[in-house]
């Protein structure tokens, strides 16, 4: 009877730890899978001895390597070859993405690597970035939804097939490869802190007592250790490539929003700000510790993002005393948007009299990022470019805009918005007030005319202004005041106005869509855990045994392996066995609970990411198919840099070995000796590109 009663007490433990852990078994087959499809053209890379690599910048990434290997950690300080003679700083090469190739190039070279062994680290340090990216999205995904969404979420995000598929694979060794997974680390931080900050509220008194009396910490501890962690992946994601600086931007408009709507919801606006003031000091911090150049250059680590940094911590301070003033004071809180709107005007208009260079940098920039269509022609690279622009519907052989975004995204970006937009009206919905459904219906009709009509046209002819940077404007202002008519969670804000900003990012800049995947597979994360919800699955599945659960969870992936290795027929035979069984022996599942799973996940899932289909057929053309996951990462190489190997050869062989200027050195040598600098020089026959 003991050994039953242990056995039995042995088997409980084990299901406990299987349904506390399933999702870390999940998280791991979604990296090595993710690993795999980026790596089948590894072999591609390596010719007669050599490695070379599909962009041009990536020899440039490996130019930098390779010197920061012999000189650990420093990278190159200033390049003389780039601009030569008179040289420049290279702000977005030699970052920390290339100090931590040349770590594990170090490491795993026992501290002295050959060149062969660093080439092959950068090679594939794309695919183990993407891989990586699982991790952030998977815990975003839970933290706005539950640990199935989130899994459902880097489902989504290996299936993918668009540009963050094509950044990550083996070869593209360009900073971009990185650059989405501590986005999303950031996010992470960001995320928590403001969650805790909203849960422990930590108040003005309370920081007083605990920081500057007392100088214990107790109510302060979890707070201050979740912003302090922000600031350090923000200041992370900045050490990586400069330009991140529009993520605090981002963070500083969340920051007014939520004050503006917790004083006019008669909230104390302290607890987010600290959490904010607090890691954009750390941010600000870390932006001085790797300072390159004291200017405001938006491509190297400048004076613009500490400074960025320090603005937004000191807006957070600024706000909350002046909300106090107003409590003191007993002021119309209705009053205090239109105040700090002046406030912020005023402040514009100072600046750009003061500072125009500074002010006008950040208005030419913010318009190259996130104004779409406007400035467009000056700008000079195809991947600065907007994304459905007529060049790049004509350039994939399609119709319209929409067969643009579903070959990038299949229709994961429209439930996306769905699940946006729904994140969005919940709370108007629920408050229920005829004010809150007139504010809702409104404000779709109006985003409907913008979209859908000449409107913003006719009135950007009349104010002078980009019509589609003055919808925009509107679209941004309709997001900005609904929080004025009921109270949002402050994580939910962010969200919305982190994905509002990406979008507008990733539309402006092709090249910008690998930020946009994080965010379109975290909201369908969102939207899938409410079809959960609304259907009941949650108590039917914590219910089922788990042995039930074990087989449920393990079918999805068996069913897109085989749909994504060409076995449709299998893949089908399987997933309708599973159904089936699911319906006939599940007791706790229902049949219209399993059927509307399967529906949602063929829905979302199969088109374009797990089954291609054709787009842009027309009576004159046939049309292109798409390419899931699998066919993209089994079809890249290294490209037109083999068809030069012969040029460089001769150039490498037949030109004076102390010319007086730069020749340019065959792709497969990856470093020769500058004979004025002795800096170490790549082999890329151009100097690098943002």
């Amino acid at each position: 009877m003991s050994s039953r009663t242990e056995s039995g007490d042995s088997l409980q433990s084990l299901r406990d730890t299987a349904a506390n852990w399933y999702h870390v078994p999940a998280l791991l087959f979604a990296m090595a899978w993710m690993f795999w499809v980026r790596m089948q053209s590894y072999s591609r890379f390596l010719q007669n001895g050599e490695v070379y690599f599909s962009g041009m910048d990536a020899w440039y990434h490996l130019r930098e390597t390779n010197y920061i290997v012999r000189n650990f950690p420093s990278p190159i300080p200033y390049d003389i070859w780039t601009g030569f003679p008179v040289g420049t700083f290279v702000g977005q090469f030699g970052t920390l993405y290339d100090q931590l190739i040349a770590l594990v190039a170090l490491i795993v070279g026992l501290g002295s690597p050959s060149d062969t062994l660093i080439a092959k680290t950068l090679l594939v340090a794309p695919a183990v970035f993407g891989a990586l990216a699982v991790v952030p999205v998977y815990f975003i995904g839970k933290r706005f939804s539950s640990r199935i969404g989130g899994l459902f979420g880097v489902l989504l995000l290996a299936l993918l097939p668009g540009l963050f598929l094509q950044r990550t694979l083996v070869g593209a060794a360009d900073h971009n490869a990185a650059e989405p997974f501590f986005m999303g680390l950031a996010m992470v931080g960001l995320f928590g802190a403001v969650a805790v900050a909203d849960r422990t509220m930590p108040v003005w008194e309370v920081v007083r007592e605990e920081l500057i009396e007392s100088r214990e910490l107790d109510t302060l501890r979890e707070p201050l250790a979740w912003s302090i962690a922000a600031g350090v992946l923000v200041g992370l994601f900045l050490w990586v490539w400069p330009p991140a600086v529009f993520l605090v931007g981002i963070v500083g408009l969340f920051l007014v929003l939520n004050v503006v709507t917790d004083v006019v919801h008669g909230d104390t606006p302290e607890p987010v700000a600290f959490a904010v003031t607090v890691a954009m000091l750390v941010t600000a911090l870390m932006s001085l510790l790797a300072i390159d150049t004291f200017d405001a250059s938006t491509t190297t680590l400048s004076l613009l993002q500490p400074l960025a940094a320090l603005s937004v911590a000191a807006a957070g301070v600024f706000l909350c005393w002046l909300a106090r003033y107003w409590e003191r004071e007993d002021l119309d809180t209705t009053y205090y948007p239109a105040v700090v709107l002046g406030l912020g005007i005023v402040g514009a208009a100072v600046l750009s009299v003061v500072a125009s260079g500074l002010f006008n940098n950040v208005v030419r920039n913010l318009l190259r990022i996130v104004g779409f269509s406007a400035g467009a022609a000056t700008r000079t690279i195809s991947e600065a470019q907007p994304f459905i622009s007529q060049n790049s519907i004509r350039q994939y052989g399609l119709n319209s805009a929409s067969e643009r975004v579903v070959m990038e995204y299949g229709i994961t970006f429209f439930t996306a918005v769905l699940g946006v937009v729904l994140m969005h009206a919940r709370p108007l919905i629920q408050k229920g007030t005829q004010r809150a459904y007139s504010y809702l219906g409104g404000s779709l009709v109006i985003t409907a005319l913008i979209f859908l009509t000449p409107l913003p046209s006719v009135l950007g002819g009349v104010v002078g202004v980009d019509q589609q940077v003055l919808g925009l404007l509107i679209v941004a202002a309709l997001l900005a005041g609904a929080p004025l008519v009921v109270e949002y969670e402050a994580t939910d804000l962010l969200f919305v106005v982190w994905a509002a900003f990406i979008t507008s990012m990733a539309f402006t800049q092709v090249r910008f869509n690998y930020y946009l995947a994080i965010v379109v597979v975290v909201a369908n994360a969102y939207l899938f855990a409410r079809v959960l919800a609304f259907i009941d699955v949650d108590a039917a599945l914590a219910a089922a045994d788990l042995e039930v659960r074990t087989i449920g969870f393990a079918t999805v992936p068996v069913v897109f392996g085989l749909l994504l290795l060409d076995q449709t027929l299998a893949a089908i035979v399987v997933a309708a066995a599973v159904l089936v069984s699911a319906i006939m022996f599940v007791d706790e599942l229902e049949g219209h609970q399993v059927l509307t799973i399967a529906a949602v996940l063929l829905l979302v899932a199969a088109p374009v990411l797990a089954v291609p289909v054709t787009l842009g057929a027309s009576a004159q053309s046939g049309g292109t198919q798409t390419a899931t996951a699998v066919q993209g990462g089994n079809s890249t190489g290294p490209g037109a840099v083999l068809a030069w190997e012969g040029t460089f050869d001769w150039m490498q062989n037949n030109t004076p070995r102390r010319a007086t200027s730069a020749a340019p050195a065959t792709p497969s040598r990856w470093s020769t000796t500058a004979p004025t600098s002795g800096l170490t020089t790549s082999s890329t026959p151009r100097g690098p590109t943002a």
